[in-house]
């Protein structure tokens, strides 16, 4: 539901834009420029076009100005109950990696920086068999769903999870022989 009154005169309406988690590629605008509803009204997109079924992928709501440029809508033009931003995935890339911490009531998610993951905050329902790796450190690969709009910030479902050696992508290395490094140096 959108909770605004009195939008800026620049701002035309509203797009749906996506991005490939993990990768820190550009958001890219894939709809036409929706009208805003009225404030207390709701509005509904529903994706049709999923592209790049091996990866991951990050949806939002931005606003389109007059000048053609899209904006990250300010976080209090949403009712808490809505969602302005949620991850899609198809089964196949991590949603994101991090390690996580127990408190009490759920999981608290540590997010690895600089690779652009999806930014969840917690889980509340992580399955029995992920639960000890709860403070140790150890780096998770998370697979399911972010949904971002409530007070605590993204909530991450998770189908299944990936222990990894760390935050960093691995390095490709490629088979050598000592014939093919000495005449490297020749």
């Amino acid at each position: 539901m959108w909770n605004y009154i009195g939008f800026p005169d620049d701002w035309e309406g509203w797009v749906l834009a996506r991005t490939t988690v993990g990768t820190c590629t550009a958001w890219e605008v894939f709809t036409p420029v929706f009208a805003f509803p009225d404030s207390g009204s709701s509005t509904q997109a529903i994706v049709t076009d999923l592209v790049d079924n091996d990866q991951s992928l990050q949806y939002r709501v931005m606003i389109a100005t007059s000048s053609g440029e899209y904006i990250a809508p300010p976080e209090n033009i949403f009712f808490y109950d809505s969602t302005f931003l949620a991850f899609v995935t198809c089964g196949v890339a991590p949603i994101t990696r991090a390690t996580i911490s127990d408190i009490g009531w759920g999981w608290w998610v540590y997010v690895c920086p600089g690779r652009c993951w999806a930014g969840a905050t917690y889980i509340d329902n992580l399955p029995p068999e992920y639960q000890g790796y709860a403070d140790t450190g150890q780096v998770l690969d998370f697979y399911g769903s972010v949904l971002c709009g409530m007070i605590e910030g993204c909530s991450l479902t998770v189908t299944h999870a990936e222990p990894v050696p760390g935050c960093s992508d691995p390095v490709s290395v490629q088979s050598s022989t000592w014939t093919a490094v000495k005449a490297r140096f020749r």
